[in-house]
């Protein structure tokens, strides 16, 4: 996965499957920074936020415990890379 995205950073099929398996093995942080870093790469290459699709189906299953505030801050600056 991680030689397919430094082929092609900007495709959303990658960082899917990254987060998918950081997920698969119960680490929820670091499929949280997967997608942030996500953000970062289309807000730096292309000015843009991953899809809103993309970003609910995610941060779902990422915040499956609110109290969590690392993970919301993840989430939050994956969904509004600028701010």
């Amino acid at each position: 996965v991680l030689s397919a995205l430094r082929l092609e950073p900007l495709r959303e099929r990658g960082h899917r499957l990254l987060i998918e398996i950081h997920l698969a093995a119960g680490d929820r942080i670091e499929a949280a920074r997967a997608l942030a870093a996500y953000g970062r790469i289309l807000a730096g290459e292309l000015g843009v936020a991953p899809s809103a699709e993309f970003t609910r189906e995610v941060t779902a299953r990422i915040q499956d415990d609110r109290s969590d505030t690392s993970l919301r801050l993840l989430t939050v600056q994956a969904a509004h890379p600028g701010a």
